[in-house]
């Protein structure tokens, strides 16, 4: 049960309650304002931005800082059917999608599933040629960087298994006219050597 400006509370099968607040918890804050839940956790919107609790207790605070969110202050979420959510608030509308390994376990056997959740891949995007007026590849290159990007996510790799490197900061990979805040380098400029060298050292 969410309450305005207290924060959250849970009763056990056998009666017992539990508070979640931003003093015992990780909750970004005690205005909730709504609830959904999935398979693995519970979404939860506030004032501070969105929070997700998974069934083992962990959790995870998606704000303007971290994420595609325009605005802290949520109205309203949904979830999207694909591990993602749709989210309303003081900042319009956004959606935010995530990686997609735990749907991919669903093909996969017990000892392959795990392999995907806890192991290590990476993947590099290089966005090249600048985005002057002069280089008329640009929207090309743009958007076929994206899609990979977007491939990349589909595949199950989450945002910090992938380097984007390009020469515009702002990336909408999935389509909402947002910024996914996927870019990692360089900012609002061409590309260098240099740029590929760290890249390529990630």
């Amino acid at each position: 049960v969410g309450f305005k400006d207290g924060g959250l509370a849970y009763r056990s099968l056998t009666g017992e309650w539990t508070t979640y607040n931003t003093k015992t918890s990780e909750l970004p804050d005690n205005n909730v304002v709504a609830l959904v839940r999935d398979n693995d956790g519970l979404w939860i919107g506030t004032n501070g931005g969105i929070a997700y609790r998974s069934t083992g207790g962990e959790w995870t605070v998606y704000n303007s800082d971290n994420s595609g969110l325009p605005n802290n202050s949520i109205k309203a979420i949904e979830s999207d059917g694909t591990g993602g959510i749709w989210e309303t608030g003081d900042g319009g509308l956004a959606h935010l999608s995530f990686g997609q390994k735990n749907a991919l376990c669903t093909d996969l056997n017990q000892a392959d599933c795990q392999s995907l959740l806890t192991g290590k891949r990476a993947a590099i995007i290089i966005a090249g040629g600048g985005n002057q007026l002069t280089n008329t590849l640009w929207d090309t290159t743009e958007s076929i960087s994206n899609y990979i990007y977007k491939l990349l996510n589909k595949r199950g790799f989450l945002n910090e298994e992938i380097y984007y490197l390009s020469p515009k900061s702002w990336a909408d990979f999935n389509g909402d006219g947002l910024n996914d805040r996927i870019v990692d380098a360089p900012n609002d400029r061409p590309l260098t050597v240099e740029d590929i060298r760290e890249a390529l050292q990630w």
